[in-house]
């Protein structure tokens, strides 16, 4: 079922997988990376993603977009038997570096997330993180029916992605104006690279709307009990690298905490999700 293919595959995506290389995935602008650079660990983030995929010990993981790999690293750590994909070469040489610092083992395969090397109904759990908006909405739509297809019955499959695009669009400048006002003009020029890196590689962001048709092309396919929604939380908890310089400010926080239980959450929220269960 679980092979490594050793030629690279030729991309059909508008992003070529050699942009995702030791460089941008070791890069201080991606997520998560002050963790990762001390010794391979998670950033707050992303394990709370590893949580809410609900992993049960013995089942059969599949990370889609593995790349540095350390949400992989800490599902195998929860006991799942882990198996991450990428289209990048380097990822892939990533993860297993990762892995064998941190005395882990999983099966890692160099393919394209729209056509999945695996049997129907191979994995407990199937999870893509950030990763359909580094692709057009096509083959997003064939990612994410992939990953139906790969879990098994009863099996759940998860997606976030970010960002929102109300959220570049509405909260963004209003972040900037605040952090200059009060002296962060450092703090903005972070977040700023942040976002510049971001718009190197999206090639289709969403809104809730958009998402929303991605996941009825998964329910005129397949038999799923499936949810889409936006995430209340606007700071991420406060721990987020860039939340956290306005997290630290507490008006603005209960302002913005007060917000995500509104239906502004649409406007202001980052975080998307789709998961489901096959049924």
């Amino acid at each position: 079922m679980i092979g490594t293919m050793e030629k690279k595959p030729r991309s059909p995506h508008r992003v070529p997988p050699e942009v995702y290389n030791r460089e941008y995935f070791l890069s201080s602008l991606v997520e998560g990376y002050a963790e990762y650079a001390d010794k391979y660990g998670i950033s707050p983030f992303k394990r709370m993603l590893v949580r809410m995929n609900d992993l049960q010990p013995g089942q059969l993981f599949l990370d889609i977009g593995c790349g540095r790999g350390e949400i992989l690293f800490h599902a195998i750590e929860q006991g799942v038997i882990g198996v991450g994909i990428d289209y990048s070469w380097d990822a892939i040489i990533l993860s297993r570096e990762g892995l064998k610092a941190r005395q882990l083992d999983a099966h890692l395969v160099l393919a394209d997330a729209t056509r999945l090397p695996f049997k129907d109904k191979a994995f407990d759990r199937a999870f893509g993180g950030d990763l359909i908006e580094h692709l057009n909405e096509e083959s997003a739509a064939d990612c994410l029916l992939e990953a139906v297809r790969a879990t098994k019955s009863g099996g759940r499959f998860f997606v976030h992605t970010c960002p929102n695009i109300n959220f570049r669009r509405f909260l963004i400048p209003l972040v900037r104006w605040f952090l200059h006002i009060v002296g962060r003009k450092e703090a903005w020029r972070r977040m700023k690279g942040h976002l510049d890196c971001g718009r190197e590689v999206h090639v289709y962001e969403y809104n809730l709307p958009r998402l929303k048709r991605q996941l009825r092309r998964i329910q005129k396919q397949y038999n799923v009990r499936a949810k889409c929604w936006i995430s209340s939380d606007l700071l991420r908890g406060g721990q987020h690298v860039y939340a956290q310089e306005v997290a630290r400010f507490r008006l603005l926080k209960s302002l913005l905490d007060i917000a995500g239980r509104t239906p502004l959450k649409r406007l202001l929220s980052n975080d998307m999700y789709i998961a489901g269960i096959r049924l």
